[in-house]
């Protein structure tokens, strides 16, 4: 399914769209968010949470704008 009418011009505009269509849908959107992890502190790129009900609900994007498959290590 596409969400939009046109292809991102780069990673930045990827992940600025993202974060757009997340706004949309009622989350609260963090752009390059800090978090810590169990490994070690890295920057997300979207970091979206909503709460339905008295829960809360959190999506952690990373935008990637590739022209080949991504490494399983540089996901991890």
């Amino acid at each position: 399914m596409q969400l939009t009418t046109s292809q991102p011009k780069d990673w930045k505009d990827l992940q600025n769209r993202v974060a757009e269509i997340l706004k949309e849908c009622n989350f609260n959107v963090e752009i390059e968010k800090k978090a810590e992890t169990a490994r070690e502190k890295v920057e997300l790129d979207v970091f979206a949470e909503e709460k339905i009900k008295g829960r809360k609900y959190s999506i952690a994007c990373e935008c990637k704008y590739w022209q080949a498959n991504i490494p399983q290590n540089i996901i991890h």
